[in-house]
């Protein structure tokens, strides 16, 4: 993932983001796996994007329509290490995600 994500405040997520947000990936993107990982581009800015094998698993899971917590309890299932981490940080992926138009929530 690309940066460290900011603290999370104790009252609220700091991603703005509730645990039963429903995400998927969002229709103007094209996207194609390249050496096991994903790369895209956004149909409406024409800005390519590359993830690594941690980007890559979110997107892959952002194919169907995902809860918050789900997501990142499968990122957990998925990935060694400590889960708060990587709950930390896959919300702050996702909130890149959403901030550049390439996943979308649902009602």
């Amino acid at each position: 993932m690309a940066e460290e994500p900011a603290p999370l405040d104790d009252d609220a997520p700091a991603d703005g983001l509730s645990d039963a947000t429903m995400l998927v990936q969002s229709s103007g993107v094209i996207g194609a796996e390249v050496s096991g990982e994903i790369v895209l581009i956004g149909v409406e800015t024409g800005r390519y994007h590359g993830f690594d094998a941690v980007g890559s698993a979110i997107w892959r899971a952002l194919e169907t329509p995902i809860r918050v917590d789900d997501l990142c309890a499968r990122m957990v299932a998925h990935f060694a290490g400590d889960a708060a981490t990587i709950t930390l940080e896959t919300r702050a992926f996702v909130a890149q995600l959403l901030s550049r138009n390439l996943a979308t929530t649902v009602a």
